[in-house]
């Protein structure tokens, strides 16, 4: 893909009637190529992309967080091995989080789709 919407959201409590059709819209007039989009599987079913002519490709399967059981999770990108600060080079990157008090939790993978 040439290009790839990180985030498409509309602020909560807020309805925006064809918003994803209007920003497709304006952004076709201005740049050409392919469009890449993720979606949550947990939250979401992807509807809004179908509708405005994005095609699904094969999910990505699911992927895990880090958190200490409160209101947040933690992307464990943050927490690779090699990123951990006094890391036990013996342990695995779950072992050496597990430690710090954090424990993984797992998501349902995100839809994939794609405009040409």
């Amino acid at each position: 893909a040439d290009y790839e919407l990180v985030r498409f959201a509309i602020k909560m409590g807020y309805h925006v009637p064809g918003a994803l059709s209007k920003l497709l819209s304006f952004f076709r007039k201005h740049y050409t190529g392919s469009i890449i989009t993720f979606s949550e599987r947990r939250l979401f079913t992807g509807d809004v992309y179908r509708k405005n002519g994005f095609r699904e490709l094969k999910p990505t399967p699911p992927s895990y967080w880090y958190t200490t059981g409160y209101k947040y999770r933690e992307n464990r990108l943050n927490y690779q091995k090699h990123k951990i600060l006094d890391a036990d080079p013996t342990l695995t990157e779950y072992e050496n989080m597990q430690l710090k008090g954090y424990t993984r939790i797992w998501d349902c993978g995100n839809w994939k789709f794609v405009l040409e």
